[in-house]
């Protein structure tokens, strides 16, 4: 048996629609997509790279972020 990789973990912007992500988490098991409003609702309004900054500096570790502009 192999060994399962881990989940890679991606913050998503404010701007990503729910049913989008509903699909993706069935299309994409090994990735775990968190809306910003679950990781910090102060995020939602700071420019790209405080988002940055605040992810790098966060207790959890993130892989990325996903940024949808509209």
């Amino acid at each position: 048996m192999g060994i399962s990789p881990s989940k890679v973990r991606l913050a998503l912007d404010h701007n990503f629609p729910a049913p989008v992500l509903k699909a993706l988490g069935v299309m994409i098991p090994h990735v775990e997509l968190v809306p910003m409003a679950e990781i910090d609702q102060r995020l939602a309004e700071v420019d790209d790279w405080e988002l940055f900054v605040a992810l790098h500096r966060h207790e959890q570790r993130w892989d990325g972020l996903e940024h949808r502009s509209v």
